[in-house]
């Protein structure tokens, strides 16, 4: 069994590919710093399917994009904040020859994304976005476009699967109003997933979720007594959604990491610069891949009406992926990448061109119309959304370009303040 950590050689079959998933912690700084081209980062991530969390980029960057977002070879898709400069956002990357995508969609709740861009099996459908879906009127509409306008998620559906990925709300008072968003955004996410699965879609979750789900997580925590620890166990309902999702819990995913290195201590993928707690492994693990089989299984590439063959029906989706780890050695930001090898029994199927939501669609005075659109619609009060991104980034400290200590990762040694609200995901 590998090690868990650093890069292994990407698979050559023609039916594997590789995800890797990455918060940058702003991409524009993240390349300038490494005196990157996008090009060369996405070459030596030597991945198929790139999930960045942090790029930072707003709508006001769309005109130098271009750079930051398109590179020869890959199709992006990303999702901004809306209302906030240099703030939250995600992008997925996927190389044209092994991964290109069939849709992609921006957000979680239907607000932002151009209707040409749903979801197979999505809106049109009725599967894994209905709009007359009674579940959508637990919330208010301001609280839905909110979910959507900062900036956390892209769907992309590739056939064999669909991929989240994902940017966690960075917060852990449990009596904050900001604690209470992130609570409707797990659960607006799970929404989402078990549509796709209930429809036989199988699923990948990637990215930074802001939480350390078990002691074994957090380099605090792991340290700790066996009382502190049940207590953890008890503590913070994003905990405890994380935990119900895995199959430990009867939940439908695999944490893809500890399916190949279940006992691994040490393991983590983010750590707080402003110590230099990262040569010191003094950290925490908060970037994940996920992945769960849907309720049927269809072939790659075909319809969710689909009745599958019963030989699919045995090969469980997340019994295809043959390693995963954390690429600790890769710098550039104060998280590691982290990436899964996927085994397919038969090529991902590509799209004839790029979804709509392609960056190098958006180029086009077409796409450049259409994005002022989706930018534009569904407007929310702009005085709570600032307040409430305000009050996400007064959880972490403003420092240094590479110096930030980021909301997860402690910022000493000592067990002192183990439990304090400051220092625990």
């Amino acid at each position: 069994m590998s090690s868990g950590q650093g890069m292994a050689c990407p698979p050559a079959n023609a039916n594997a590919l590789r995800i890797l998933t990455w918060n940058v912690n702003g991409l524009r700084p993240m390349l300038n710093r490494n005196v990157y081209s996008l090009s060369r980062m996405l070459r030596e991530l030597q991945a198929d399917i790139i999930c960045i969390q942090e790029t930072k980029l707003s709508k006001s960057d769309m005109n130098t994009l271009h750079t930051l977002g398109t590179a020869e070879g890959w199709s992006s898709y990303f999702s901004f904040c809306t209302y906030r400069s240099g703030y939250a956002g995600v992008a997925t990357f996927s190389k044209n020859s092994t991964a290109l995508p069939l849709a992609a969609e921006d957000g979680l709740c239907g607000t932002a994304a151009p209707q040409n861009s749903k979801m197979k099996g999505s809106a049109s459908e009725g599967v894994a976005f209905n709009p007359e879906d009674p579940y959508w009127s637990r919330y208010k509409k301001e609280e839905l476009e909110m979910i959507d306008n900062q900036g956390r998620c892209v769907i992309t559906d590739h056939g064999a699967f669909c991929l989240f990925n994902v940017y966690g709300p960075a917060v852990t008072n449990e009596l904050s109003e900001r604690f209470a968003f992130k609570m409707r955004f797990y659960q607006v996410l799970k929404h989402r997933m078990e549509a796709l699965l209930q429809a036989g879609r199988s699923v990948v979750l990637a990215g930074d979720l802001n939480i350390a789900p078990f002691p074994i997580d957090h380099c605090d925590l792991v340290r700790a007594s066996r009382a502190e620890q049940e207590s953890m166990l008890r503590a913070r309902a994003d905990r405890a959604w994380f935990r119900n999702a895995l199959q430990s819990a009867e939940g439908p995913f695999v944490d893809l990491f500890r399916k190949f290195h279940p006992n691994r201590l040490k393991s983590y993928t983010v750590w707080n610069m402003k110590t230099n707690a990262r040569p010191r492994n003094h950290g925490s693990r908060v970037d994940f891949i996920l992945a769960a089989s849907g309720q049927r299984a269809p072939a790659s590439g075909s319809s969710s009406s689909d009745t599958p063959d019963k030989s699919e029906e045995s090969l469980r989706f997340e019994d295809c992926f043959t390693d995963c780890r954390i690429w600790f050695e890769y710098e550039g930001s104060d998280h590691a990448p982290v990436w899964a090898d996927l085994q397919l029994p038969e090529p991902l199927p590509r799209g004839a061109k790029p979804p709509s939501l392609d960056v190098s669609n958006r180029q086009s005075s077409s796409g450049q119309r259409q994005l002022t659109n989706m930018f534009s619609a569904h407007v929310f009060s702009k005085k709570r959304a600032a307040t409430e991104a305000e009050a996400d980034m007064q959880q972490k400290p403003k420092v240094g370009k590479t110096q930030r200590r980021h909301e997860d990762t402690p910022e000493r040694d000592g067990l002192d303040d183990v439990f304090s609200e400051r220092f625990m995901r």
